[in-house]
């Protein structure tokens, strides 16, 4: 059993934290990359959308959730408004009704949620490891997450944004001197000015977490097979295959034939990706 992917039922986590771990920060920036697409996969996996209708039922999330929007519903509609989610991105109301209904959500996610979590996350440990034999216990809490954001979705109405939920940064590092100065040129349209902003926007960001841009980049060797440092692109190719071969049970013979292409560089991208999804771990907190 792989370290991290267990969680007693009486000792349930309450807080946790992703950390990269990969020596460059193209490594980490590797990772994020593929754990979008891969986390993309799963979230359309089907033994994972069966596994949260399993919890939902199993666990009378489904009910809870079913009284608590009739309850939204039945207020929005005394209050002028087509659906529950307008409420809370209304101007008119006052700020303190909206804070009592939102206090009265807290109270219920804490009662039909949060309290479950170590049934949750226990289910979701043993799909990960026993059911899509994946290694990474990030992978459980990004379920998790993702558990918990349908939840959301479906009472409020509105998707969550991601400031609420932890994400995996590097180590904190002092930030370098960059003078940032953008202008528009004479004649030059807004729809021209706005790329020049975005690239300017984007490559700063690069400079700013210590990201080399393919530019700066030195110039490497790569293998005959792919790239040693794929872009983004091409490793959200790799993260695909390795769904398809690691979770699905694709051969990477059938997938090079079904894309035409050379099944070593399929072999290949899938031990990049595999390789990059492992540059995270996951630190639990505090227990009760």
């Amino acid at each position: 059993m792989s370290e991290g992917l267990y969680v007693s039922s009486d000792d349930p986590v309450i807080s946790y934290s992703y950390r990269l771990t990969g020596e460059e920060m193209s490594d980490n920036e590797r990772h994020l990359i593929a754990r979008v697409k891969f986390l993309n996969n799963l979230s359309e996996e089907p033994r994972v959308l069966a596994c949260y209708r399993g919890l939902a039922d199993g666990l009378g999330i489904s009910e809870a959730c079913l009284e608590a929007t009739t309850a939204l519903d039945s207020i929005a509609r005394a209050l002028g408004f087509d659906h529950r989610g307008e409420m809370f991105h209304a101007e008119e109301l006052h700020e303190e009704l909206v804070q009592k209904i939102s206090d009265a959500l807290i109270v219920f996610l804490e009662e039909a949620i949060f309290s479950r979590r170590a049934a949750i996350i226990t289910r979701l440990v043993a799909l990960v490891r026993d059911e899509l034999k994946q290694p990474w216990s990030w992978v459980v809490m990004s379920l998790f997450e993702h558990f918990i954001r349908d939840v959301f979705y479906y009472l409020l109405g509105w998707e969550v944004p991601d400031v609420f939920f932890s994400i995996g940064q590097a180590e904190e590092s002092q930030a370098p001197t960059i003078d940032l100065i953008f202008g528009t040129m004479p004649d030059e349209s807004a729809a021209d000015a706005a790329k020049r902003l975005t690239s300017l926007y984007f490559d700063t960001m690069r400079k700013l977490v210590g990201v080399e841009t393919e530019d700066s980049r030195p110039k490497r060797k790569h293998s005959p097979i792919g790239p040693k440092n794929p872009n983004g692109e091409t490793m959200t190719k790799y993260a695909h295959w390795y769904y398809l071969n690691k979770v699905q049970g694709v051969s990477p013979y059938r997938i090079a034939k079904t894309e035409d292409i050379d099944k070593n560089l399929v072999t290949y991208g899938i031990r990049q990706a595999e390789t990059a999804l492992g540059y995270a771990s996951i630190s639990m907190g505090e227990k009760t």
